[in-house]
């Protein structure tokens, strides 16, 4: 799953709104909606401010092999290190 659609997967776990996504990092509906669509191509400093308003660790959306759940989106690093290296 690329970053788009992980950072779009982790937002509707946590059923968030694009809005809410948008008001926090201080920019439109329309640009957060862009971001989602077009993450790859974004500057990892935004992906971090992204992470951060999800309240996940940026490792979630960029570990690939890991599913996006209710459950994984709860993990934290060392959680997600420990359960890559174990599969």
């Amino acid at each position: 799953m690329e970053i788009a659609k992980r950072v779009k997967a982790i937002r509707k776990c946590k059923k968030l709104p694009q809005t809410y996504m948008a008001q926090r990092l201080n920019i439109t509906q329309q640009g957060y909606s862009s971001f989602e669509n077009k993450a790859g191509g974004k500057m990892v400093n935004q992906l971090i401010q992204v992470a951060q308003v999800l309240d996940v660790d940026v490792c979630l959306i960029l570990a690939f092999e890991i599913p996006i759940n209710k459950d994984t989106v709860l993990l934290r690093f060392s959680d997600l290190f420990f359960r890559s290296q174990s599969h």
